[in-house]
């Protein structure tokens, strides 16, 4: 699962990024954002909708715990996956500043 499919567009254009670092600091720039974006976006919207069923719908107290756990696993990718792309970015930033 780690590596499941190891041809993701956007882990391919930066291990051939080499050749144009300008063009994949900009690509890690917006993948970056975009996570960001959804980050807040997306949590917010499917965190009121946990709180929501929770008490609308048969079992929702009970079925919210696991619902919780999935949102939460998918904060925690998309924080993961913002810092691995700040990390890049400092990098490439450093770089091509020496």
């Amino acid at each position: 699962m780690l590596f499941e499919n190891p041809h993701d567009p956007l882990l391919m254009r930066v291990f051939f990024g080499a050749n144009a670092p300008e063009a994949t600091l900009k690509t890690l720039k917006a993948y970056r954002d975009m996570c960001l974006a959804g980050l807040e976006e997306q949590a917010k919207k499917y965190q009121t909708s946990i709180n929501n069923y929770k008490s609308e719908i048969p079992d929702g107290k009970n079925e919210s715990l696991y619902w919780q756990m999935t949102l939460d696993l998918g904060i925690a990718q998309a924080k993961a996956n913002v810092q691995w792309a700040q990390g890049c970015i400092e990098k490439l930033e450093k770089e091509l500043r020496e």
